[in-house]
C-alpha cells in the first residue's frame, strides 16, 4: 500500500512539474520580449513533455498495481517450521550441536533459514524456529536429521501452521 501511494505521489509531482515546464516554454515561444533562443525553448518543452509522460506512467503503474501488491505480499510471506523438543539434559551441548547441524543443512539447501531458539530455564524443553517460502521443503531437510539424533524420542512439529507429532 505504501509503495502505491509513493508511486501516485511521484507520478503526480512529475506530471505537474512537466506541465509547468511545458507552459513556461510555450509562453516563452510566443512572448515577443523573450531573448531566449528558440531551440532552448523547444528543448525545455520536450523535457516538460518527458516529465509529463513519466508522471503519467507512474500514475498508471500505481493504479494498476493495487491488487498485485497484495498478491505479491501473500506469495512472499514466509512459512514456519517450529520444533518443540523435550530436552531435559544437564547442559546445552547436545542441543547446540543439533542447532548447528540443522542450521547448516537448511541454509545449504536454500529452502530457508534457522531463526533461533527458546529454551526453558530448567532445560526441560526447547523450541527451534525455521522460516522459508515453503515449510514442507524445510521439513524434508530437517526430518531425516531428527531421525538420526538418538536423544530425541518425540517432538511436536508445526509445519506451516499444522501440528504433527514426531516419534521414532
Amino acid at each position: 500500500m505504501a509503495s502505491r501511494i509513493v508511486r501516485l505521489f511521484s507520478g503526480l509531482l512529475s506530471f505537474l512539474l512537466g506541465a509547468g515546464i511545458v507552459i513556461v516554454g510555450v509562453i516563452g515561444l510566443f512572448d515577443s520580449r523573450n531573448q531566449t533562443p528558440i531551440h532552448s525553448l523547444l528543448i525545455g518543452i520536450a523535457m516538460g513533455l518527458m516529465f509529463c509522460t513519466v508522471g503519467f506512467l507512474w500514475i498508471k503503474i500505481a493504479i494498476n498495481s493495487s491488487n498485485s501488491d497484495q498478491i505479491e505480499a501473500a506469495h512472499e510471506k514466509p512459512q514456519a517450521v517450529i520444533i518443540h523438543l523435550a530436552y531435559g539434559h544437564a547442559d546445552l551441548m547436545d542441543l547446540r550441536n543439533l542447532e548447528n547441524l540443522l542450521d547448516k543443512e537448511v541454509n545449504q539447501s536454500g529452502t530457508g533459514i534457522y531463526d533461533g531458539d527458546e529454551i526453558a530455564t530448567d532445560l526441560s524443553d526447547a523450541f527451534l524456529y525455521f522460516y522459508g517460502k515453503d515449510a514442507d521443503s524445510i521439513w524434508k531437510i530437517i526430518e531425516p536429521i531428527l531421525n538420526q539424533v538418538t536423544w530425541i524420542k518425540k517432538a511436536k512439529i508445526t509445519i506451516g501452521g499444522r501440528e504433527e507429532e514426531f516419534k521414532k
